[in-house]
């Protein structure tokens, strides 16, 4: 049985993991949530962003009842130097 899945996050990593879970076949993608405004009604691979994490609870309640973390760093994700090589 596929079962229907939301993503948290609809940045890179989330087409990662809707590209794993297609592959698997175990899991339908039916939205993703994110923060971003702009992003809201757009689609990441044919998966419509349906808004933001405030949505879960309603999709919970239509019978989606596994999520997927697809959420990335939120700025410059490059290791620090080391303390006192600078």
């Amino acid at each position: 049985m596929v079962e229907q899945i939301v993503g948290v996050g609809a940045g890179r990593h989330s087409r990662v993991v809707i590209d794993i879970l297609r592959l698997a076949g175990d899991f339908e993608v039916v939205g993703l949530v994110d923060a971003d405004r702009e992003l809201w009604g757009t689609l990441v691979d044919g998966v419509r962003v349906v808004g933001d994490d405030n949505m879960l609870l309603g999709l919970h309640s239509s019978g989606v009842i596994y999520a997927f973390n697809a959420v990335g760093s939120a700025g410059d994700s490059a290791r620090p130097p080391a303390p006192g090589s600078i």
